[in-house]
């Protein structure tokens, strides 16, 4: 089963995205996809540090239409069979993803 990752974030929500980042790379299981969607300004030092972290993550800039616009274009980048949406101020504990992928 692929499972993919993806979290829209807009405002100062971006602040959050390091912590976000680093529980998504101590999985013991690794997720197929990493998708973020982000909008705002002043996230550019947040950015820098997700691309240190996890480095094969996609980042789409894009303007904010809606929060419900920046979730759809968020799971569209990806091409997994399961999503797990996050919000960009969530964290997953370190064997989140081998769980939920024993579910069939």
């Amino acid at each position: 089963m692929e499972i993919g990752i993806c979290t829209a974030v807009w405002g100062t929500y971006h602040k959050y995205l390091p912590a976000w980042a680093k529980s998504i790379a101590a999985q013991t299981q690794k997720p197929d996809q990493i998708h973020i969607v982000i909008a705002g300004e002043g996230y550019q030092p947040s950015l820098d540090k997700v691309r240190k972290i996890l480095p094969e993550a996609t980042i789409t800039e894009k303007e904010c239409d809606s929060p419900a616009g920046m979730r759809n274009a968020a799971v569209a980048g990806l091409s997994t069979e399961w999503v797990m949406f996050m919000d960009a101020d969530d964290t997953l504990l370190p064997h989140c993803i081998a769980m939920v992928s024993k579910v069939k």
